[in-house]
């Protein structure tokens, strides 16, 4: 998918992830946002994706296949959500949140913010 590269020159592959796992793919996109790919730790399969400075989400799986699918589409929305939004860089923070949690409801399911998202 084109703006994807591996993250740290793929130097994160096999190493604990944030959800206790072994990273299995660890992408970034357009140094704007990053996507992570684990295997085991708390649950089978988790999928950790952010936007840098305005979102943060993490989705489950039990099975490989379910864990690629969802991986691919976290990918495919984030960019998407990128590319729509790189030339509204001076959005409001109200209008910023409002788009995020849409985001987040209509492709995610819902969402939670770290403390340093806004």
């Amino acid at each position: 998918m084109k703006g994807w590269k591996a993250y740290a020159n793929g130097e994160t592959i096999d190493t604990k992830g944030t959800e206790n796992g072994i990273i299995l793919n660890n992408e970034e996109f357009s140094n704007e946002a990053r996507i992570t790919l684990e295997k085991g730790g708390y649950t089978p399969f988790g999928i950790t994706c952010g936007i840098y400075g305005l979102m943060f989400h993490t989705a489950f799986a039990n099975e490989h296949d379910e864990a690629i699918k969802k991986y691919t589409e976290m990918k495919e929305a984030v960019a998407e959500f990128i590319n729509d939004h790189d030339a509204q860089i001076s959005i409001t923070l109200s209008q910023s949140r409002a788009v995020i949690e849409k985001l987040c409801r209509t492709i995610f399911g819902g969402c939670r913010q770290s403390r340093e998202s806004i």
